[in-house]
């Protein structure tokens, strides 16, 4: 996430965005486009470019996108705002969805698994397991308090008993 809680998605462009390979551009992915714009338009996702491309080719790359509507918050770099945050620039760009044909878990394979979605926070079983992580997580945070409650009251217990005995005395 970005500084304001904003999803981030690297996108890869060859073989990703389009469907050619280095250094020519093929035909575009409209799944792969339509999905980056409807995040970043309606979303407030942050895209950033990740390619292997550099200067001419890069350039062609950046204009291309624009020219199907994409335009990326970074290119081959992390956001600005995480740069200054962590005070350098990784080389492993910070993202929340990482969209690479490259990728161990391709959409055909995500497809294949009953995964319908590039988002993975919009599959069933991604978001069964993020809902489990984060009862898990309440839960741990839930036993510290808890034990400091059955202390509290022990404590408590301890003293009203004292005050008894010493009452008692008088």
């Amino acid at each position: 996430m970005d500084t304001k809680g904003n999803k981030i998605i690297a996108v890869d462009f060859d073989g990703t965005l389009h469907n050619g390979t280095w250094p020519e551009i093929g035909e575009e992915n409209m799944t792969v486009i339509n999905f980056c714009r409807n995040e970043q338009l309606n979303n407030g996702a942050r895209l950033i470019l990740w390619t292997n491309r550099v200067e001419k080719q890069l350039e062609d790359a950046v204009a291309w996108c624009k020219e199907r509507g994409l335009e990326f918050d970074a290119v081959n770099e992390n956001l600005p705002e995480l740069i200054e945050l962590y005070g350098n620039d990784c080389r492993k760009i910070n993202a929340d969805i990482y969209i690479d044909d490259k990728a161990v878990n391709p959409m055909r394979r995500r497809q294949i698994a009953g995964l319908t979605s590039l988002n993975p926070y919009d599959n069933p079983t991604d978001r069964e397991a993020f809902a489990e992580t984060q009862k898990q997580k309440e839960a741990e945070r839930k036993e510290p308090n808890q034990n400091e409650e059955t202390e509290k009251n022990s404590e408590s217990d301890i003293q009203k008993e004292e005050t008894r005995e010493t009452e008692t005395k008088l």
